[in-house]
């Protein structure tokens, strides 16, 4: 039997379908608590457990947490019944060039995204790069780093089902405003936190020395970012529509959504 070990799993985001924020889904064990600061509290509280797999949904936005998850891998590595591990990630690639990200393009050449990612749109980039640093140290641990990109969510707030904390960026729902980033013609993918976690877990079920080093979360329909305001919600509706280019967005300029 597998042995899965949520670490904040009844956070922001719930890697498991029917998992919700704060309380415990129904055939789960009940939480267990564990001091982050002592690793080797954690590496036994892992070996009671038998735990084979821990996925940490930690929000390194809050204070203390990056060092936590430092400490969770430590002792994960130290446990001896950990072979697998789930950095929290779920989010961009925070391992692209330090001034500009390189991506490539349908083409094969590659282009260069206008958003510096020494100033990315979740800080702190330094913490989820010490988190794979410590990775690369124990080699008897397996792990991938979950690339979901951009949350749907935040499209549809306030009014979509989602446990995350509010974040008006790009689009605000409840004031018909947009701030689309570049001419708006580069497709994108939105992924919905709820199929994160059925492709989180749908991956633990595969032994981990299976799993790649990169996992790449694509559950949606690629669309620029007219084609996205083009929807059902939108039929009664225009959007204050405003552009911001790609050398603004380059020089870190932000356009605010006043309600």
């Amino acid at each position: 039997m597998t042995v899965i070990a949520i670490a904040g799993g009844l956070g922001d985001v719930a890697p498991r379908p029917g998992a919700t924020a704060r309380e415990v889904p129904t055939g789960l064990p009940l939480p267990v608590e564990i001091d982050y600061s002592v690793v080797s509290a954690v590496s036994e509280t892992l070996k009671q457990l038998q735990a084979d797999t821990v996925i940490s949904t930690l929000n390194l936005h809050w204070p203390g947490a990056s060092e936590s998850q430092i400490n969770l891998i430590r002792g994960a590595a130290a446990s001896g019944v950990v072979s697998g591990f789930l950095p929290s990630e779920f989010n961009i690639d925070y391992n692209a060039s330090e001034e500009y990200g390189i991506v490539p393009s349908q083409s094969g050449s590659p282009i260069t995204i206008c958003m510096p990612t020494v100033d990315m749109p979740y800080p702190p980039r330094g913490e989820f790069l010490r988190a794979r640093e410590e990775l690369d140290r124990h080699p008897n641990l397996t792990y991938s780093l979950i690339r979901n990109g951009y949350f749907m969510d935040y499209l549809g707030m306030p009014y979509v089902e989602s446990y995350l904390h509010p974040l008006y960026n790009i689009l605000d729902l409840a004031a018909y405003k947009a701030v689309i980033p570049g001419d708006g013609d580069v497709p994108v993918v939105w992924t919905h936190t709820k199929d994160v976690a059925k492709f989180v877990t749908a991956l633990v079920g595969i032994p981990a020395d299976q799993w790649h080093q990169k996992t790449f979360v694509w559950c949606g329909h690629c669309r620029n970012f007219p084609q996205s305001l083009d929807h059902p919600w939108n039929t009664f509706c225009l959007f204050d529509e405003t552009y911001l280019s790609r050398l603004g967005c380059g020089l870190g300029a932000i356009t605010q959504i006043i309600r």
